[in-house]
């Protein structure tokens, strides 16, 4: 009687990786990587990394809120129209995150780096520094410009 034996394959399946990889996916297509700014009392300027996803597919964006945390919210749109599904992660959570995904991503890899380098540098800076100086605010500013390029719809010149 011949012995059977299975060969395994030189590639094995790892479903962690099959899923980040997936993962990377969905943002490459349907997610935002970015640097928000914000303004309170004329004077406190905010500047955050932000990593989301909006899809009218619930189990999706779950999905992600649940293996990656951060915030999760339903948006009734109107008439009669699907709601949308948001999922969000800011600052540390974003930057974390980009590191997981960074390796899978194609269209938003730039995205993915600049976002890595703009929250690394904010620790930074935040650890030295009372206040922001000129300097880093400007490297700041130049950074969310860069975004803006990046994230900008319609033909590129």
């Amino acid at each position: 009687m011949n012995d059977l034996t299975i060969k395994q394959p030189k590639t094995v399946f790892n479903p962690e990786r099959e899923f980040i990889a997936w993962v990377a996916g969905i943002i490459d297509g349907e997610g935002y990587i970015g640097v928000n700014k914000s303004i309170r009392n004329k004077k406190y300027i905010r500047h955050s990394l932000r990593v989301s996803v909006k899809m009218t597919h619930e189990p999706t964006v779950s999905l992600l809120h649940k293996k990656f945390g951060g915030n999760f919210r339903e948006v009734k749109l109107y008439g009669n129209r699907k709601p949308q599904y948001n999922w969000e992660v800011n600052t540390l959570s974003a930057c974390g995150f980009l590191k997981i995904v960074y390796p899978y991503l194609f269209t938003k890899k730039e995205h993915a780096r600049l976002g890595i380098e703009f929250q690394e540098k904010l620790v930074k800076d935040t650890n030295k520094l009372k206040t922001l100086d000129k300097g880093n605010f400007n490297k700041r500013e130049e950074i969310l410009l860069k975004f803006r390029k990046l994230n900008k719809r319609g033909a590129r010149i």
